[in-house]
């Protein structure tokens, strides 16, 4: 049901009251029918009745009618002001402005939001059809002919556009802004205007450029980096450096000098200049003629001279830097390690060229070239201390290979005598010596002969350490099966066996091969000497790496793990002489022998359990051949 307002009812009523006296009024005054008493309340007819009733019935359907149309319109006014106070609030919201404007070369603005005056620095009426200014004469002038060119394209194609470019504002500032706008078409297809947005991006582009700026600097300073890196001395270090710092430092001139506090003078390593310049690499100048003050550079702070031309007396360095038109200068120190080594002169024909964040820069530069320099000095000082502990040690080593050769040498006839004449003593004076006489005697020619052993194992020694490998194919399994029938002849008494597994073909010089395999068998032998029956086993693994690793294995008395990282050295034993003879020889000769043949061995083993060696040859491959047996039995 439509609901009309108190207003329209009451003028309803009264419009309707009106009309019903004015009926009797005409009724009985000029028609004469009645009083007007009677024909407006008692003397109705029926018909007039009616005929009064669908008036007011009209009366109040108009009114109605009216009121429902005044209720319309003044709540499409409301919801238009409403909409047009929302869109106000959101324009003046917006970072940036909304506009209409003409499809022409000026971009004459019909409408500008109030936006615009904090982007423009100009009032919504400055642009209105162009009363003090255009929007496209604020557009930068080297962007405007692009600017213009776009939107022209967007409108022809009847597409939105988006732009970047940079205008400026009506106190000067420059900004950098963003836009996106299309063309408004009339039915006909005709452009009628064309709207859009515009927003400061100034922020962002900044934040953008300096992002790309940092970008650019890390590059350069890896430049850098890598330049000083691969540099070989101190000179081309500085050259690495100097070249390339004007990408990161403007400047028309660089050098690197190094200090000798000692001497109180620097050495220009390196020079770069953008013109012409006086100075030359390898010029030498005294500290105190230059520019520099120590006590500030050991702190690591530079010395800046905003104008060299400032000083009426400049020291000589500085007035060859005015000879050259140079202006201003900032020396940057090379310290590392608490040392002063140099610095790093930057120079300008600019009065105070040289910023903070330049400075900054040229520090990095400077802490990247002093570590290099200082770790190129510390190179040559463990490099001369290298030559000459190595001079020193192959000194020593000689004097002790040729003590060594010497020794055994000579020791060898009087070792010789002794054992000749504790024999002789044996076989004519046997009978008038007791017991104990004879029980010396036997240990004089003992120790003879573990001492002629030792010599010979000595020399052994030398020997592989001078002698060149030959290298030549290999039959391990033959070798050891040779081996193995020497060392069961000189111990005819004892149950011996030997087991050799396919073995691969080594690559090897034979004649070392063959004393290196003959002294592991002897150990496992000698250890096995508890057992009823010796067992040495001759076979081969697969390394991690897949190459063959050779073995050698034994049922004997074994020892303890933590004692195998002894094993291999010259004189270790790990079992007293009284009970295993032995020189402590044999496993280091094993040792040189695999080491010359660019393998390595180690050992492993339980207590009483046996024990496995385990060597590899640098060239041998797999090549399994049938598997040999040899018994021997006393």
């Amino acid at each position: 049901m439509i609901a009309v307002t108190r207003r329209a009812w009451v003028v309803a009523l009264l419009v309707s009251i009106l009309f019903w006296a004015l009926d009797a009024f005409v009724e009985a005054h000029y028609l004469r029918l009645d009083s007007f008493e009677n024909r407006a309340l008692w003397r109705v007819s029926q018909h007039e009745l009616n005929m009064r009733l669908v008036v007011v019935a009209v009366i109040f359907a108009a009114a109605a009618t009216l009121s429902l149309a005044r209720g319309r319109e003044r709540r499409t006014s409301t919801a238009h002001r409403e909409a047009q106070r929302t869109l106000a609030t959101l324009m003046s919201n917006l970072p940036g402005l909304c506009y209409r404007c003409r499809d022409d070369q000026d971009r004459t603005l019909e409408f500008v939001s109030d936006g615009c005056v904090e982007l423009t620095g100009c009032q919504p009426g400055d642009f209105l059809d162009g009363a003090r200014t255009t929007y496209a004469q604020l557009i930068h002038p080297e962007d405007r002919e692009r600017v213009a060119r776009s939107v022209q394209e967007a409108v022809a194609a009847r597409r939105p556009f988006e732009l970047n470019y940079r205008i400026r504002r009506a106190d000067g500032e420059e900004r950098h802004v963003w836009e996106r706008g299309r063309a408004v078409v009339g039915p006909q297809g005709d452009v009628l205007a064309i709207e859009g947005f515009i927003t400061d991006v100034t922020k962002q582009r900044r934040a953008e450029m300096a992002l790309r700026d940092y970008s650019e600097r890390l590059r350069n300073l890896r430049d850098i980096d890598t330049g000083i890196l691969a540099a070989r001395s101190p000179r081309a270090i500085a050259h690495a450096a100097v070249e390339r710092i004007a990408k990161l430092v403007p400047c028309c001139g660089a050098s690197v000098a190094l200090f000798d506090l000692e001497s109180r003078d620097l050495e220009i390593l390196a020079v770069w200049a953008g013109g012409e310049t006086r100075f030359q690499s390898g010029s030498r100048f005294p500290i105190d003629a230059s520019f520099g003050d120590l006590d500030r550079l050991r702190s690591g702070l530079p010395n800046s001279i905003a104008d060299v031309a400032a000083f009426p007396s400049p020291k000589p360095l500085l007035a060859r830097l005015c000879a050259d038109d140079l202006r201003s200068i900032s020396v940057v120190p090379l310290v590392a390690s608490g040392q002063l080594l140099g610095s790093l002169n930057l120079a300008s024909r600019v009065p105070a060229a040289f910023t903070a964040e330049m400075l900054d820069i040229a520090k990095e530069v400077a802490s990247s070239l002093a570590v290099a320099i200082l770790n190129w000095r510390l190179h040559e000082q463990l490099q001369r201390k290298a030559e000459e502990l190595e001079h020193r040690v192959r000194e020593r080593t000689a004097d002790l290979q040729t003590f060594t050769h010497s020794v055994a040498h000579d020791l060898r006839a009087p070792l010789r005598a002794i054992d000749g004449f504790a024999r002789t003593l044996d076989e004519t004076s046997r009978d008038r010596l007791d017991e104990e006489g004879r029980r010396l005697l036997r240990l004089v020619r003992g120790k003879a002969l573990v001492l002629r052993q030792l010599l010979e194992d000595l020399l052994t020694f030398y020997r592989l350490s001078h002698e060149p490998v030959a290298a030549s194919d290999v039959d391990l399994g033959a070798l050891a099966q040779a081996e193995f029938a020497r060392i069961q002849a000189a111990e005819p008494t004892r149950l011996l066996r030997l087991e050799v597994a396919p073995l691969p073909r080594a690559r090897g010089d034979v004649a070392m091969l063959r004393l290196a395999l003959g002294n592991l068998i002897a150990n496992a032998v000698k250890f096995t000497r508890v057992r009823a029956e010796g067992v040495v086993s001759v076979g081969v693994e697969k390394g991690a790496d897949g190459a063959p690793v050779f073995t050698v294995r034994d049922n004997g008395v074994g020892f303890a793990p933590a004692a195998a990282s002894r094993l291999f050295e010259a004189f270790e034993r790990l079992h007293p002489a009284d009970e295993y003879e032995g020189t402590g020889m044999g496993l280091a000769i094993v040792r040189r022998v695999v080491e010359r043949h660019g393998g390595r061995v180690w050992a492993d083993a339980t207590p009483e359990a046996g024990a496995t060696f385990r060597f590899t040859l640098a060239g041998t491959g797999a090549d399994p051949r049938r598997p040999r047996a040899a018994e021997g039995e006393a």
